[in-house]
């Protein structure tokens, strides 16, 4: 599900502190700018990560096929290309610079 909040996510670097053998940990917010690690994107955002990744390398179709599959957006009768949809929507438009939602049709055209 998309994620219209902000959250929080514990992050354990594991290593203790001198004085007292406490463990220690970073308290961050997911999906600020600058974080740490970015959160993995949900929805229409997962779909596009995925897309991009799988057309980019071998390594990334070998990654991402399973889940390309559950997603929807891979070519089922030639496995090795995303469906004509998604690539349309998702790489091609990232690659002209694009992002996904301007890419998207309207419902008037």
């Amino acid at each position: 599900r998309d994620r219209p909040y902000f959250v929080t996510r514990m992050l354990n670097p594991f290593y203790l502190r001198y004085y007292d053998a406490q463990q220690r940990g970073y308290l961050e917010f997911i999906d600020w700018p600058g974080e740490f690690r970015a959160a993995n994107p949900v929805g229409e955002g997962r779909k596009k990560r995925v897309a991009i990744e799988f057309d980019a390398s071998r390594k990334g179709r070998r990654r991402h096929l399973v889940e390309a599959r559950v997603l929807g957006i891979l070519n089922e009768a030639d496995p090795r290309f995303l469906t004509t949809e998604a690539y349309e929507k998702y790489v091609r438009a990232t690659r002209e610079g694009q992002t996904a939602l301007e890419a998207t049709p309207s419902e008037g055209e």
